[in-house]
């Protein structure tokens, strides 16, 4: 359902308050959804939709951008925490933006309204155009991204955020600085194996100077060690970046914070 864009919006870390109260959503756009949506979370549209059974009351969902060329993050928040059931946040960017040649060709403007109707629509099976989160071309509705979320499947932080900085360091900068961690340590081991090889290389050369495959070996790994030794020094570089950044408390602003509900019998919805 809805217009499209030929940008992609994934799915990226999901992760759990440690009091199983808010869930922070990661929300990747690729190079052509940066040029083609707003990096401004007051530019968007969020509906809700839920079933009898997880109607979420007194629910909160947030949306803002972390800077306007990274990600996108959807904070959901409830008091009575979270079923281990599924619901499904509907996210329409109202502010599209256009490139010079949809200008030349003309584009049309559609109202929230209009936008509510086509979702009410397709959730009772009447939109027979129906898309998946890469939308189809459309003049008339702008990008309409499903995500269908389940807190329980998300990552469960030790923690609880007080603030947008929080959310932000226990989705992206704690966990990027543990992925760095882990692949720096694996390039340390991949060096100390290559050290040992150069000290065997060595070891043969000295008793056979004319070596010519312990020559090449010893060549190629030196290189090899030397690649390896440069890729430590940029991790640990962007390690170090990632520790002492300085992100403010309302690092997501501006947000939006107003919602729609739909309420459906199923969420198996044709998309």
């Amino acid at each position: 359902m809805g217009g499209s864009t030929d940008g992609k919006l994934t799915l990226g870390n999901t992760v759990l308050s440690e009091d199983g109260k808010t869930l922070a959503v990661q929300i990747k756009y690729d190079d052509v959804a940066h040029k083609k949506l707003s990096s401004f979370g007051t530019r968007y549209i969020l509906r809700l939709v839920t079933t009898p059974e997880n109607d979420l009351p007194g629910v909160k969902l947030r949306y803002g951008m972390f800077g306007t060329d990274s990600s996108g993050v959807l904070t959901i928040h409830s008091d009575r925490g979270f079923k281990n059931q599924a619901f499904i946040v509907m996210l329409v960017d109202r502010g599209y933006l256009v490139t010079s040649d949809d200008l030349r060709e003309g584009t049309d403007s559609i109202s929230e309204s209009d936008i509510d109707k086509s979702i009410t629509a397709q959730l009772a099976g009447d939109d027979e155009e129906s898309s998946t989160t890469t939308t189809r071309k459309s003049q008339t509705t702008p990008p309409i991204f499903y995500m269908r979320l389940n807190a329980h499947n998300a990552k469960r932080s030790k923690e609880n955020w007080k603030n947008d900085r929080d959310v932000v360091n226990s989705l992206f900068i704690k966990e990027n600085i543990s992925k760095k961690k882990k692949t720096l340590a694996s390039l340390k081991k991949k060096i100390k194996r290559g050290k040992n090889t150069v000290v065997e290389m060595n070891r043969r050369l000295a008793e056979n100077p004319d070596d010519e495959i312990a020559q090449e070996q010893l060549q190629d790994i030196n290189q090899t060690l030397n690649d390896l030794n440069a890729s430590v020094a940029t991790y640990q570089a962007s390690i170090k970046k990632l520790q002492d950044s300085v992100i403010k408390k309302d690092v997501l602003d501006p947000e939006q914070t107003k919602f729609t509900r739909f309420s459906v019998s199923s969420l198996d919805i044709e998309q």
